[in-house]
């Protein structure tokens, strides 16, 4: 597995990887991380096609996630 490109967008660690035939899309904030695997395609060509995803509903989307991993991290602490 290779680190393509790592950078923080709106408070998250963004890490976008390639492995064989697929990217990988990394989403770390705190304790949590989420990850999304891609694979090679017309749409998904490479990191820059990857970054281009991360729209502002997409970051919506994924902040509820965080949100709801945080609340369930309380429940079993």
């Amino acid at each position: 597995m290779r680190m393509l490109q790592q950078f923080t967008k709106e408070g998250i660690l963004v890490s976008i990887l390639k492995s064989n035939e697929k990217y990988i899309l990394k989403l770390e904030i705190g304790p949590f991380e989420q990850v999304y695997k891609f694979l090679e395609s017309d749409a998904i060509q490479d990191e820059k096609s990857v970054a281009n995803l991360l729209t502002t509903e997409f970051i919506g989307k994924v902040f509820e996630v965080f949100d709801n991993m945080n609340s369930n991290y309380i429940k079993v602490k």
